[in-house]
């Protein structure tokens, strides 16, 4: 029984030191003509989560478009005013701003790679 205990406690600790952890804090959705655009504030970190700023994320049809982590006890960089339009998104980020054009490949295009 203590040898079952020793292992169960061993794992829990080896998790939470050196486990990974994310966590989804906040979440909001753009609509965008190809599909949803996600902004999200989530914890993102391997072992404790202790005092962690915050890592703010932007995604678009299941791929990763800005993801940037703050630094402890600084403002940024949080992605923010996010703004869409017909093939463009735009944010930024308290340090710099960012405008993404986004254009389907024609059929043949995708057929000549």
């Amino acid at each position: 029984m203590l040898l079952m205990l020793g292992f169960i406690g061993g794992r829990l600790y080896q998790h939470a030191t050196t486990g990974y952890h994310f966590i989804v804090n906040s979440k909001k959705e753009y609509p965008f003509r190809l599909a949803t655009v996600h902004w999200s504030l989530v914890t993102e970190s391997v072992g404790l989560p202790i005092h962690d700023p915050g890592t703010t994320m932007i995604e678009w049809n299941d791929r990763t478009l800005y993801k940037a982590k703050r630094d402890f006890q600084e403002k940024g960089p949080f992605a923010g005013n996010i703004r869409t339009s017909d093939s463009t998104i735009e944010w930024d980020d308290g340090e710099y701003s960012y405008h993404l054009t986004i254009a389907e490949l024609a059929p043949a295009e995708l057929k000549a790679k």
